[in-house]
């Protein structure tokens, strides 16, 4: 599974019942309905899932799926 899918199905996991077909790149966080609170449980996944840190700040800035996965990507390749 690559680095786009692992993000996508992060998000459907977050959101419950949403199929991670669904969380398509181009999909606005907001029709998502992905709110604050699921967006720190979304950070603390993604850390995991890459062994990264997620800025918190850029993360809740992200507006698109294609936004958190370049933010997953950036914070990949700075970490030592």
């Amino acid at each position: 599974m690559g680095l786009a899918e692992t993000v996508q199905d992060n998000i459907a996991d977050v959101l419950f019942n949403l199929s991670p077909a669904m969380v398509k790149p181009t999909a606005l966080l907001t029709a998502l309905e992905l709110d604050s609170l699921q967006k720190t449980e979304l950070a603390m996944k993604l850390e995991e899932a890459f062994s990264i840190r997620v800025d918190d700040e850029a993360l809740y800035a992200c507006e698109t799926v294609q936004d958190v996965i370049d933010l997953v990507e950036q914070s990949a390749n700075h970490t030592p």
